[in-house]
């Protein structure tokens, strides 16, 4: 069994907007392991820097759950 460094579940945020709130990411469930390269890739303004402070821990998810080395 491989060991994960980093793994989330059912990661979701939203984000304010004119109209109410956003959403942004919905049910993201990943498992990251060392020793490989990962590479994040989207549209613009499609949520890949609220992805990376979500995961970096800057910022808290509106829901779902973040484990590190685990």
């Amino acid at each position: 069994m491989a060991i994960d460094l980093l793994r989330t579940r059912n990661l979701s945020a939203e984000s304010a907007d004119r109209g109410g709130p956003l959403e942004i990411i919905r049910n993201f469930t990943y498992e990251f392991r060392p020793g490989l390269f990962y590479h994040l890739a989207g549209r613009e303004f499609g949520g890949k820097r609220l992805l990376l402070q979500i995961l970096g821990l800057l910022l808290p998810p509106d829901s779902g759950e973040i484990i590190v080395d685990g």
